[in-house]
Parts: C-alpha cells; structure tokens; sequence
C-alpha cells in the first residue's frame, strides 16, 4: 500500500493561522505535530541528495520554525515529553515518505508558515508604559 500521496496531503495541510492575542502558546498536540513536521523538514534538508533543491532561506525559516515550536514547548509543563512525541512523529513520516525530495516544497511551505507566525508574534506590540510613543505632547 502506497501512502506517499496520503501523506503529502498531510504535510500540505496549513497548520492553522494564529488567533488574535494567541502568544507562542500552542497546544500540546499542535505543538507536537508542528514540531515533528519541522524535525522531518530539517532531516530533508541536511540530506545530501537535496542539496541542490534547498535555499539558503529554506534553512533560515526552517531554524525560526524550530525555535518558535520549541519556545512554545518550553511553556508547557513537560517539554521533554513533547519533544520525544515530536520525534516519533518524524519517524512516522519519515518512514511513510518514499520520495523526500518530493516533499521539499510542502517542507517550504509548512516552515515559512511557523515562521510567519512567530515573526508575527514577535511583531505584536507591547503596552509598556513610558515606551516611545506614549508621551502625549
């Protein structure tokens, strides 16, 4: 049985855009599934067969995706557990992947997503009185 069109149908699946006031809190099978997609990305991209397929950028939002499911991670109270379900996640895919290369563009796609959720986490400003701005004139 052939699941390697099941599962690019899964990788290709938005992972959801973020709520209005939703910090890099994300739920533990959110996180989980984020997480073990980004694991399986960064595998795919480091594999020496793709090396002419992967841009300098596709590492780069590949990393910020990583660190913003991990930060996420780091809120809930067992990181550790989330981390582990996370890689077996990636072996799941990993080992339903016949073609990596063929996912290199869904791998794009799901990175420059989570990246662009924690840019615009990041971006969301701050009420701190007294910051620049504030005074009134």
């Amino acid at each position: 049985m052939r699941r390697g069109p099941l599962l690019l149908v899964l990788m290709l699946a938005p992972l959801g855009p973020a709520r209005a006031g939703e910090g890099p809190a994300m739920e533990a099978p959110e996180i989980v599934e984020s997480w073990g997609r980004v694991m399986f990305c960064r595998s795919a991209y480091r594999n020496p067969l793709n090396a002419g397929r992967v841009y300098a950028y596709d590492t780069e939002e590949c990393a910020r995706a990583e660190r913003f499911v991990a930060e996420a991670a780091a809120a809930h109270p067992d990181p550790a557990r989330l981390r582990s379900a996370a890689r077996e996640r990636m072996d799941r895919i990993h080992y339903a992947t016949p073609d990596i290369a063929a996912v290199l563009r869904s791998c794009r796609e799901q990175c420059r997503a989570l990246a662009d959720r924690q840019q615009a986490t990041a971006a969301r400003p701050e009420a701190t009185p007294g910051s620049p701005g504030d005074e009134e004139k």
